[in-house]
């Protein structure tokens, strides 16, 4: 299962309006992107792998379900803040994995690339973990619950 991670922190109710962007993902931006990935991940699930966190394997695990091409970048006033990996299929966009970094969230930009990602798409459908602040974060943005696979819970915005 695939998890998005876009809010854990205290919200800033006094954050200025921001300017959001999405940039295609490069080469480059593949140690960013592990490093946000493993230490949110390793943080929600590590206890509960078999063995614990094992950078090695959970990197190769990774691999398989990870495409640079289907990512973007999030871009905060400049600065890189997180990223996301997504597919639109049809009239459906299906959010893979995302990831911001702990000191931007609950800033209101996990909120603004669903919006951006979500143009010219009916619904958008993810999963998270169940007892997870993501899904806190999704259910705010009018996510409703479609179905629970162990500590999994599917999610679609229709």
């Amino acid at each position: 299962m695939n998890i998005i991670t876009l809010a854990q922190t205290p919200i800033n109710r006094n954050s200025k309006e921001m300017n959001v962007e999405l940039r295609k993902a490069t080469e480059n931006d593949l140690g960013f992107i592990w490093k946000l990935y493993s230490s949110s991940v390793g943080q929600l699930m590590g206890d509960k792998i078999v063995g614990g966190w094992n950078d090695e394997v959970e990197k190769l695990k990774f691999r398989k379900i990870f495409s640079l091409a289907n990512t973007e970048i999030i871009i905060v006033s400049g600065e890189t803040v997180g990223w996301i990996d997504y597919r639109k299929e049809g009239s459906t966009v299906k959010l893979i994995n995302g990831y911001i970094i702990p000191e931007k969230r609950r800033k209101g930009i996990g909120k603004e690339v669903v919006k951006k990602v979500r143009v010219g798409s009916s619904e958008v459908v993810t999963s998270t973990i169940a007892n997870s602040p993501s899904k806190e974060f999704f259910t705010q943005q009018g996510f409703k619950e479609e179905k629970q696979d162990g500590e999994f819970v599917q999610l679609k915005l229709t």
